[in-house]
Protein backbone atom coordinates (compact mmCIF):
# COMPACT_ATOMS: atom_id res chain seq x y z
CA UNK A 1 0.00 0.00 0.00
CA UNK A 2 1.60 3.47 -0.89
CA UNK A 3 2.01 5.66 2.08
CA UNK A 4 0.33 9.17 1.55
CA UNK A 5 2.58 11.93 1.98
CA UNK A 6 1.45 15.34 3.71
CA UNK A 7 2.72 18.87 2.49
CA UNK A 8 5.28 19.80 5.32
CA UNK A 9 3.28 22.53 7.47
CA UNK A 10 5.66 26.13 7.82
CA UNK A 11 6.46 27.20 11.52
CA UNK A 12 4.93 29.99 13.02
CA UNK A 13 8.11 32.03 12.42
CA UNK A 14 8.03 31.12 8.72
CA UNK A 15 4.48 32.76 8.28
CA UNK A 16 5.41 35.79 10.07
CA UNK A 17 8.58 36.40 7.79
CA UNK A 18 6.18 35.21 4.47
CA UNK A 19 3.69 38.07 6.24
CA UNK A 20 6.46 40.71 6.46
CA UNK A 21 8.03 40.04 2.84
CA UNK A 22 4.29 40.70 1.67
CA UNK A 23 3.63 43.52 3.60
CA UNK A 24 7.07 45.31 2.46
CA UNK A 25 6.57 44.09 -1.09
CA UNK A 26 3.30 45.59 -1.59
CA UNK A 27 4.77 49.12 0.13
CA UNK A 28 7.34 49.20 -2.56
CA UNK A 29 5.10 48.40 -5.06
CA UNK A 30 2.90 51.33 -4.16
CA UNK A 31 6.12 53.72 -3.58
CA UNK A 32 7.42 52.69 -6.93
CA UNK A 33 4.34 53.62 -8.61
CA UNK A 34 3.41 57.10 -6.57
CA UNK A 35 6.93 58.02 -7.97
CA UNK A 36 6.00 56.57 -11.54
CA UNK A 37 3.10 59.66 -11.49
CA UNK A 38 4.90 61.65 -10.07
CA UNK A 39 8.21 61.40 -13.08
CA UNK A 40 5.54 60.59 -15.30
CA UNK A 41 2.22 61.27 -14.49
CA UNK A 42 0.08 64.27 -16.00
CA UNK A 43 0.79 66.55 -12.22
CA UNK A 44 1.21 70.34 -12.48
CA UNK A 45 1.14 72.93 -10.30
CA UNK A 46 1.54 76.67 -10.70
CA UNK A 47 4.96 78.46 -10.17
CA UNK A 48 5.22 81.64 -8.32
CA UNK A 49 7.20 85.27 -7.83
CA UNK A 50 8.59 86.04 -4.35
CA UNK A 51 10.22 89.05 -3.25
CA UNK A 52 12.45 89.03 0.15
CA UNK A 53 13.68 92.25 1.22
CA UNK A 54 16.03 93.32 3.98
CA UNK A 55 17.35 96.02 5.05
CA UNK A 56 19.88 96.10 7.45
CA UNK A 57 21.90 98.53 9.75
CA UNK A 58 19.10 100.85 10.47
CA UNK A 59 18.78 100.29 13.96
CA UNK A 60 22.58 101.68 14.30
CA UNK A 61 20.89 105.59 12.82
CA UNK A 62 17.63 107.85 14.00
CA UNK A 63 15.34 109.43 12.02
CA UNK A 64 13.75 112.65 11.21
CA UNK A 65 9.92 113.56 10.96
CA UNK A 66 9.76 110.48 8.20
CA UNK A 67 12.16 108.18 7.29
CA UNK A 68 12.03 106.81 3.91
CA UNK A 69 14.04 104.10 2.20
CA UNK A 70 13.21 102.97 -1.51
CA UNK A 71 13.93 99.43 -3.16
CA UNK A 72 13.44 98.09 -6.52
CA UNK A 73 9.90 96.66 -7.37
CA UNK A 74 9.71 93.68 -9.70
CA UNK A 75 8.25 94.26 -12.57
CA UNK A 76 7.28 91.96 -16.30
CA UNK A 77 9.27 92.48 -19.23
CA UNK A 78 6.04 95.08 -20.47
CA UNK A 79 6.83 97.40 -17.57
CA UNK A 80 3.84 95.86 -15.97
CA UNK A 81 4.03 95.52 -11.71
CA UNK A 82 3.49 91.73 -10.46
CA UNK A 83 2.27 92.20 -7.29
CA UNK A 84 -1.04 94.01 -7.20
CA UNK A 85 -1.07 97.43 -5.42
CA UNK A 86 -3.22 96.73 -2.72
CA UNK A 87 -0.47 93.44 -1.54
CA UNK A 88 1.87 96.53 -1.11
CA UNK A 89 0.01 99.57 -0.18
CA UNK A 90 -0.55 100.32 3.44
CA UNK A 91 1.16 96.98 4.36
CA UNK A 92 3.27 97.11 7.47
CA UNK A 93 6.31 95.18 8.49
CA UNK A 94 7.32 96.31 12.27
CA UNK A 95 7.49 100.10 12.27
CA UNK A 96 7.66 101.09 8.87
CA UNK A 97 5.02 100.75 6.17
CA UNK A 98 4.80 99.93 2.20
CA UNK A 99 4.03 101.55 -0.36
CA UNK A 100 4.43 102.38 -4.49
CA UNK A 101 6.21 105.38 -5.54
CA UNK A 102 6.67 105.84 -9.62
CA UNK A 103 10.19 107.86 -9.95
CA UNK A 104 11.31 108.55 -13.12
CA UNK A 105 11.87 104.85 -14.75
CA UNK A 106 9.71 102.86 -13.37
CA UNK A 107 7.74 101.48 -9.92
CA UNK A 108 9.79 101.16 -6.53
CA UNK A 109 8.79 99.92 -2.89
CA UNK A 110 8.72 102.88 -0.27
CA UNK A 111 9.32 101.94 3.33
CA UNK A 112 8.27 104.49 5.32
CA UNK A 113 8.17 105.46 9.48
CA UNK A 114 7.51 108.35 11.47
CA UNK A 115 9.97 107.08 13.93
CA UNK A 116 13.03 108.36 15.68
CA UNK A 117 14.61 105.20 16.94
CA UNK A 118 14.89 103.07 13.67
CA UNK A 119 14.79 99.00 13.44
CA UNK A 120 16.11 96.98 10.34
CA UNK A 121 13.21 96.05 7.68
CA UNK A 122 12.46 92.51 6.80
CA UNK A 123 9.25 92.33 4.13
CA UNK A 124 7.95 89.26 1.81
CA UNK A 125 5.87 89.45 -1.06
CA UNK A 126 3.69 86.25 -2.64
CA UNK A 127 2.15 86.06 -5.16
CA UNK A 128 1.02 82.64 -7.52
CA UNK A 129 2.42 82.66 -10.92
CA UNK A 130 -0.71 82.50 -12.93
CA UNK A 131 -1.42 82.13 -17.21
CA UNK A 132 -0.54 78.91 -19.31
CA UNK A 133 3.14 77.31 -18.56
CA UNK A 134 5.95 75.71 -20.40
CA UNK A 135 7.98 73.13 -19.17
CA UNK A 136 10.83 75.48 -20.64
CA UNK A 137 10.39 79.13 -18.71
CA UNK A 138 11.91 82.55 -19.94
CA UNK A 139 13.14 85.20 -17.80
CA UNK A 140 10.66 87.99 -18.89
CA UNK A 141 10.87 89.29 -15.04
CA UNK A 142 13.37 92.07 -14.05
CA UNK A 143 13.56 94.92 -11.20
CA UNK A 144 12.13 98.12 -11.34
CA UNK A 145 13.93 100.88 -11.96
CA UNK A 146 15.98 99.53 -15.10
CA UNK A 147 19.14 102.50 -15.26
CA UNK A 148 22.47 102.79 -17.89
CA UNK A 149 25.20 102.11 -15.43
CA UNK A 150 26.63 101.78 -11.78
CA UNK A 151 29.74 104.17 -10.68
CA UNK A 152 29.28 103.53 -7.25
CA UNK A 153 31.23 100.28 -6.64
CA UNK A 154 29.05 98.97 -3.53
CA UNK A 155 28.73 95.33 -4.23
CA UNK A 156 29.02 93.41 -1.82
CA UNK A 157 29.13 89.38 -3.34
CA UNK A 158 29.18 88.77 -6.87
CA UNK A 159 27.45 85.25 -7.01
CA UNK A 160 29.19 82.67 -9.00
CA UNK A 161 31.20 84.48 -11.00
CA UNK A 162 28.08 86.55 -12.50
CA UNK A 163 28.97 89.46 -14.87
CA UNK A 164 29.55 92.82 -14.12
CA UNK A 165 28.02 94.44 -17.00
CA UNK A 166 24.36 92.90 -16.03
CA UNK A 167 20.91 95.00 -15.39
CA UNK A 168 21.31 98.01 -12.44
CA UNK A 169 18.37 99.34 -10.55
CA UNK A 170 18.85 101.78 -7.69
CA UNK A 171 17.84 102.41 -4.25
CA UNK A 172 16.74 105.54 -2.35
CA UNK A 173 17.59 106.49 0.87
CA UNK A 174 15.90 109.47 2.09
CA UNK A 175 17.53 111.96 3.94
CA UNK A 176 17.76 113.11 8.21
CA UNK A 177 19.41 109.89 9.40
CA UNK A 178 21.83 110.58 11.93
CA UNK A 179 23.97 107.45 13.63
CA UNK A 180 23.56 106.95 16.97
CA UNK A 181 26.61 105.83 17.87
CA UNK A 182 30.10 106.73 17.46
CA UNK A 183 31.11 107.20 13.72
CA UNK A 184 28.36 106.45 10.33
CA UNK A 185 27.40 103.14 10.53
CA UNK A 186 26.69 100.94 6.91
CA UNK A 187 23.51 100.05 5.58
CA UNK A 188 23.21 96.70 4.00
CA UNK A 189 20.38 95.96 0.95
CA UNK A 190 19.71 92.14 0.67
CA UNK A 191 17.39 91.94 -2.09
CA UNK A 192 15.76 88.52 -3.53
CA UNK A 193 13.52 88.26 -6.33
CA UNK A 194 12.76 84.20 -7.26
CA UNK A 195 10.31 83.60 -10.49
CA UNK A 196 9.33 80.12 -11.82
CA UNK A 197 9.66 77.22 -10.64
CA UNK A 198 6.29 74.75 -10.32
CA UNK A 199 5.89 71.06 -12.26
CA UNK A 200 4.31 70.98 -15.67
CA UNK A 201 3.47 67.35 -16.47
CA UNK A 202 5.14 65.87 -13.68
CA UNK A 203 8.82 67.63 -14.84
CA UNK A 204 10.18 70.43 -12.92
CA UNK A 205 10.35 74.33 -14.48
CA UNK A 206 12.69 76.62 -14.59
CA UNK A 207 13.53 78.92 -11.71
CA UNK A 208 15.19 81.97 -11.83
CA UNK A 209 16.51 84.17 -8.95
CA UNK A 210 17.39 88.34 -9.81
CA UNK A 211 19.63 89.60 -6.16
CA UNK A 212 20.72 92.65 -4.74
CA UNK A 213 23.67 92.67 -2.00
CA UNK A 214 25.04 95.86 -1.25
CA UNK A 215 26.41 97.70 1.30
CA UNK A 216 26.23 101.29 1.23
CA UNK A 217 28.45 103.45 3.88
CA UNK A 218 27.25 105.68 6.20
CA UNK A 219 26.11 108.80 5.38
CA UNK A 220 24.98 107.86 1.59
CA UNK A 221 21.91 108.92 0.95
CA UNK A 222 20.14 110.04 -2.32
CA UNK A 223 19.30 107.50 -5.04
CA UNK A 224 22.43 105.30 -5.63
CA UNK A 225 23.04 102.85 -8.13
CA UNK A 226 23.03 98.97 -7.46
CA UNK A 227 23.91 95.42 -9.29
CA UNK A 228 21.25 92.97 -10.10
CA UNK A 229 22.55 89.67 -10.42
CA UNK A 230 20.81 86.97 -12.44
CA UNK A 231 20.67 83.26 -11.99
CA UNK A 232 19.16 80.50 -13.01
CA UNK A 233 18.25 76.85 -11.00
CA UNK A 234 20.36 74.33 -12.69
CA UNK A 235 20.60 70.56 -10.63
CA UNK A 236 19.57 72.52 -7.14
CA UNK A 237 22.38 74.85 -7.76
CA UNK A 238 22.49 78.61 -8.36
CA UNK A 239 24.44 79.76 -11.28
CA UNK A 240 25.17 82.69 -13.23
CA UNK A 241 22.44 83.22 -16.28
CA UNK A 242 24.08 85.21 -19.13
CA UNK A 243 22.56 89.11 -19.18
CA UNK A 244 22.80 88.14 -23.15
CA UNK A 245 19.71 86.07 -22.33
CA UNK A 246 18.15 87.89 -19.97
CA UNK A 247 15.00 89.34 -21.40
CA UNK A 248 15.42 93.13 -19.91
CA UNK A 249 12.88 94.90 -18.51
CA UNK A 250 11.47 97.71 -21.01
CA UNK A 251 10.28 100.76 -18.97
Amino acid sequence: MKETVHPKKWSRSTWIRVIVVIVVAVFLVNILLLWGVYIYGPISHPGAYQYEIEVTGLVGFSGGNVTAIDVPLPVRDSGAMIFPEEKIINRTFGIWTSDVVYPAGGPMVRFSTREINLSDIRAVLYQKEEGPMDRSRALTEGLSPRIPDTTKPYTREIYNGSSQDGPVSEVAVGPGLQPRGEGPSNLSFDLKFYAGGGVVASQERDWYRLSVEEDLPGGVTGIIPVRVQVEQQVNSRWVSYSPEKVNLTRI
